[in-house]
């Protein structure tokens, strides 16, 4: 029987790690893709479900956030409370909160706002007349809803910690349909909600 010997520097040894390598790469690669797709997909999954429950919590009750990892495991709070049609309450502590309502303007079309009126720290009652003091509104306005931010950073609809929608939009509606009679027509608010 021969015997060979393998060396580094030889073409075979050369050609062994080459392969090993490759195989390594390949291996590892997939692993990691994995492992991140995993971590992706869980923390989507993750986010969506907190923001469901947040969501179908009632608007009175209190609103949990779990703080994320930079907080080392803290729970904070926010309550969200609709006092009127154009007055919300909101108290906790939230780097950044973003108001929406509806208006209708003097021919009867609807206007809508969503935007940033700054953080919260402790308890904080906000007026739309105080958010908005350049915006004029022939009729309404009514709040639809107020979303809360936990941490800093941008303050995208739709991805707020904390969110509560209106409960009694509806009869708010309805007010002001009443109270501005003689405005004329006002367009429905909600064209696509059936």
């Amino acid at each position: 029987m021969a015997t060979v010997h393998w060396n580094r520097s030889s073409t075979a040894g050369r050609a062994i790690r080459s392969r090993t390598a490759r195989l390594e790469r390949r291996v590892l690669g997939r692993t990691v893709r994995s492992v991140r797709a995993a971590r992706l997909a869980d923390g989507a999954n993750r986010r969506r479900r907190e923001r469901a429950t947040v969501r179908n919590r009632s608007p009175d009750s209190t609103l949990r956030t779990d703080g994320g990892s930079e907080q080392s495991g803290t729970d904070e709070t926010a309550t969200i409370e609709f006092l009127d049609r154009e007055t919300v309450r909101i108290v906790g502590d939230l780097e950044e909160t973003i108001l929406s309502l509806f208006w209708w303007d003097e021919s009867g079309r609807v206007g809508t706002i969503t935007e940033p009126i700054g953080g919260v720290d402790g308890e904080r009652t906000v007026t739309v007349a105080e958010a908005f003091p350049e915006q004029t509104f022939a009729s309404g306005p009514v709040v639809t809803g107020v979303e809360g931010f936990t941490t800093p950073g941008p303050s995208v609809p739709g991805t707020g910690d904390v969110a509560a929608s209106n409960p009694d939009l509806e009869n708010h509606v309805e007010a002001v349909r009443d109270e501005y009679a003689d405005a004329g027509e006002l367009e429905d608010p909600f064209p696509d909600a059936s």
